[in-house]
């Protein structure tokens, strides 16, 4: 099936290609016979669908961020990913899933909100997984609840989407976030957390930071 209409064609039982036969080709020429025989591709190179992906991008669309395989934070280069599913072309042809850092907008503030609270981004937050008042996932599902609302605009008002924007934030102000997050743990931990806070791993983080 072509990418730009619903014409189909075939390769040449001969090509070195034909067996076994590629999921997606690229061609030079697009041969119809006179003789009412099935159209053949020639010039045909074998591609991988990844690169339709690099190479063909005004043609491509992407899903909303998927639930399974889950969103993650990548601790080495400090970005929130997930992965989606791609579509290629007027036929919306459906490629493999790709992963993607989250794209700009509320959903990305509300992922980051979640891994703060599960100790993805703060490991120093994991030592206060049982004494959460309600799971870090609540943060992706629900805006009426205050503690929800109120630490998802915390990080808004600020643009922070990373652990480096958090850190050069906490360089200014200490106590950033520690009152939106306090809402998530129990009372009875409250001093250890204001203790704790800002929760960096160490000194050398920080000066590497404000480098």
């Amino acid at each position: 099936l072509m990418v730009m209409s619903k014409e189909c064609g075939y390769i040449h039982p001969e090509s070195v290609i034909s067996r076994p036969t590629p999921e997606y080709i690229v061609y030079h020429q697009y041969v119809k016979s006179t003789k009412g025989k099935q159209p053949y591709f020639k010039g045909i190179t074998a591609i991988r669908p990844t690169w339709l992906l690099e190479l063909g991008e005004p043609l491509v669309e992407l899903s909303p961020p998927l639930e399974n395989p889950p969103p993650r934070y990548d601790a080495e280069t400090d970005r929130l990913m997930c992965f989606v599913t791609p579509s290629f072309g007027p036929n919306k042809w459906v490629l493999p899933h790709h992963e993607i850092e989250i794209p700009a907008g509320v959903e990305r503030y509300r992922y980051f909100a979640k891994f703060i609270l599960d100790g993805s981004v703060l490991p120093e937050m994991k030592q206060f997984q049982p004494y959460l008042i309600a799971q870090p996932s609540l943060v992706i599902k629900h805006w009426t609840q205050s503690n929800v609302a109120i630490l998802i605009q915390s990080l808004l008002s600020f643009n922070i989407d990373s652990k480096k924007k958090l850190c050069d934030m906490w360089e200014k102000d200490p106590t950033f976030l520690l009152p939106s997050v306090a809402l998530w743990v129990d009372k009875s931990k409250h001093l250890e957390l204001k203790n704790l806070w800002p929760p960096r791993s160490n000194k050398k983080e920080a000066t590497q930071t404000n480098k």
